[in-house]
């Protein structure tokens, strides 16, 4: 179901297919989701937020829990995007 929310979405809007020097939008720590870079953030493991989901729950409304840094592998954004990734790559060429 989650999966189905996040296709209705264009991932690209969240923060996947640009690099930080194209970005147009002020800079999130990936660590806490706040804005300032990862080397500044002074976050506890207790204070985590993943910055990918909280902007997915903002726009779709969705209960995702937000406690986890951006790179985390249990993230469903980020499963989602890895997935959609995986589908793109043609094994048979």
């Amino acid at each position: 179901m989650l999966f189905m929310l996040l296709d209705a979405i264009n991932v690209v809007d969240i923060t996947y297919n640009h690099k930080a020097r194209d970005c147009k939008k002020v800079a999130r720590c990936p660590k806490c989701a706040g804005s300032h870079d990862l080397k500044d953030c002074k976050a506890t493991e207790k204070e985590l937020k993943c910055v990918n989901c909280e902007e997915t729950v903002s726009r779709l409304h969705l209960r995702i829990d937000t406690n986890r840094a951006a790179w985390d592998n249990d993230c469903p954004v980020f499963k989602r995007k890895m997935e959609i990734e995986r589908n793109k790559v043609n094994f048979l060429e």
